[in-house]
């Protein structure tokens, strides 16, 4: 069973997620029978589920819900025929947009990245931005530092959060709206590895 997965920090979160949530997925991801792999970015996802597919793996695929983990599920149900209860969003907020990130406390998210980049308190931010998914609220903090947002910026601003999750995280950490969410793509991998 392969778990798909947009970026590089996601396989890291999620694994850590999942093994702490079930102990047949944590067996399962020791013992090989789970593995869980990046698309490095959504509109890799298709390419890589088709040799899924070819290689008759059971998959299961988690996009963010931004307007570009939107398109890319939208296009692998209704161009690509993939049955839509193989796709989980990370519908971490109720209404906007969404990533992985915004599952887990906003202070331990935050405080991971804001020594490295000098970043002001989120709280400082309009509620605007503040309700905005993670990405873009770190951008808008580190262009008030007077910094510069770009994907190298971002990829690093992510690993830094990923490397304080697989260090620090209980899942106390974690939004408490969100298990269910998590709980959710558990309970479709278990139901993958029974098949």
């Amino acid at each position: 069973v392969v778990l798909v997965v947009e970026g590089r920090s996601d396989e890291r979160i999620i694994k850590h997620l999942i093994e702490l949530k079930s102990k047949k997925l944590h067996n399962a991801l020791r013992q090989g029978a789970l593995v869980v792999w990046s698309a490095h970015g959504c509109t890799q996802m298709l390419p890589l589920v088709r040799i899924l597919q070819n290689d008759l793996c059971r998959y299961h695929i988690v996009l963010d819900d931004d307007l570009s983990g939107r398109g890319e599920r939208d296009a692998l149900i209704w161009k690509h025929h993939i049955p839509a209860q193989y796709i989980t969003m990370m519908r971490a907020k109720d209404g906007g947009e969404s990533e992985l990130e915004d599952v887990f406390d906003e202070t331990f998210t935050y405080s991971s990245v804001r020594a490295k980049y000098q970043l002001a308190d989120i709280k400082a931010l309009p509620k605007t931005i503040r309700n905005r998914k993670w990405s873009a609220k770190m951008k808008a903090l580190h262009e008030q530092a007077g910094g510069t947002w770009t994907q190298e910026v971002e990829d690093d601003a992510k690993t830094i959060v990923a490397d304080a999750i697989v260090k620090e995280l209980d899942l106390t950490k974690v939004n408490q709206q969100r298990l269910p969410l998590i709980q959710a793509i558990c309970t479709s991998l278990e139901k993958c590895l029974d098949v």
